[in-house]
């Protein structure tokens, strides 16, 4: 990693992701907050040139920044630095996870495993009681829309899709399963346009630019 920036932040940042990482998350939170406001670590993941430190700045900003951070870190997508946008892709997923209640967070952690352990209906169930536990957390809606769409509930999936988008503008994962949704449907230009809002808040999925690609072959040629 590098050992220097002309901000002054790049050694202790990075001394402390290497010290701290491999421990539990509250140690690495504390410490980082002891050196850095969260805005810090916005600019540095947004801005420095050096990669190392925006991979640094972003994976600590996962960490001790909450939901709010998300919207503006998206930005960070559109780097062409190597490994810079997969950091970022990770630290937004981490974020858009964080709903701010230790009850919620939880609750969606055991809904994953369900999800995980092919347990629809059950994860559907424990993904309805976040919903009105928290009716704007958007992830909540994205997780439930994954089990709809493995039921093959396209119509249901579509419409937490759209909520879950609604609250979070850049959840390109959303779009993306919006895009897929639709597809199934044979909706081809709303599969289009979702696709097509996906890329442009994370130009870094080439699948989805491969379904635009077929989708607009198959329209120019019908």
């Amino acid at each position: 990693m590098s050992t220097g920036s002309s901000n002054g932040h790049t050694a202790p940042l990075t001394t402390l992701l290497a010290l701290y990482t491999h421990t539990d998350s509250a140690a690495l939170e504390q410490a980082v907050l002891e050196a850095y406001s969260k805005e810090q670590l916005l600019s540095l993941a947004l801005e420095d040139a050096d990669f190392e430190t925006r991979k640094a700045a972003t994976y600590a900003l996962s960490v001790v920044g909450d939901l709010s951070y998300a919207e503006p870190l998206a930005a960070a997508l559109h780097t062409d630095l190597p490994g810079v946008h997969q950091t970022v892709e990770q630290a937004l997923w981490c974020l858009w996870f964080k709903s701010g209640r230790v009850d919620v967070d939880a609750l969606m952690q055991e809904g994953v495993r369900l999800l995980e352990s092919q347990r629809f209906d059950d994860a559907s169930a424990l993904f309805d009681r976040v919903i009105a536990l928290a009716p704007d957390f958007a992830e909540s809606y994205n997780q439930r829309a994954v089990v709809y769409y493995l039921q093959e509930d396209w119509t249901q999936a579509i419409q937490d899709c759209q909520t879950a988008v609604s609250l979070n503008p850049v959840h390109f994962g959303a779009l993306a399963g919006m895009g897929h949704c639709y597809l199934q449907c044979q909706e081809l230009q709303a599969a289009l346009t979702a696709y097509e809002k996906a890329l442009a808040v994370n130009p870094h999925m080439p699948a989805i630019q491969s379904n635009i690609d077929r989708i607009r072959k198959f329209m120019d040629e019908a």
